[in-house]
């Protein structure tokens, strides 16, 4: 991401006449599908260690207690998504926004 911000800080050359700016988005793409990929990386190999040597739950409120702020914290950045994205469309509908 850094290298993304950096990139999109160089000014316009003859190649680029109007600058490196929409660099960013690409190289946050990249940073997500980098995240993406090493967390389904951890996901699988959690899952086969857990299927070849399973063990009993001892205490099933900590899975309550995870799921329960993985909600919250969703629910908080889908809040401040959502504000983001209905200033930014103004008074055109949802779907002509989109």
């Amino acid at each position: 991401m850094l290298y993304g911000l950096k990139r999109a800080s160089l000014p316009a050359d003859e190649r680029f006449p109007f600058g490196h700016g929409k660099e960013i988005y690409f190289w946050s793409f990249v940073v997500a599908i980098m995240i993406f990929a090493v967390g389904a990386e951890l996901s699988f190999y959690e899952g086969v260690h857990s299927l070849q040597n399973p063990k009993q739950l001892s205490n099933r409120l900590i899975n309550y207690i995870v799921l329960s702020l993985a909600i919250v914290f969703e629910g908080v950045a889908w809040m401040f998504a959502w504000k983001a994205f209905s200033r930014q469309r103004g008074r055109r509908g949802l779907i002509e926004a989109v």
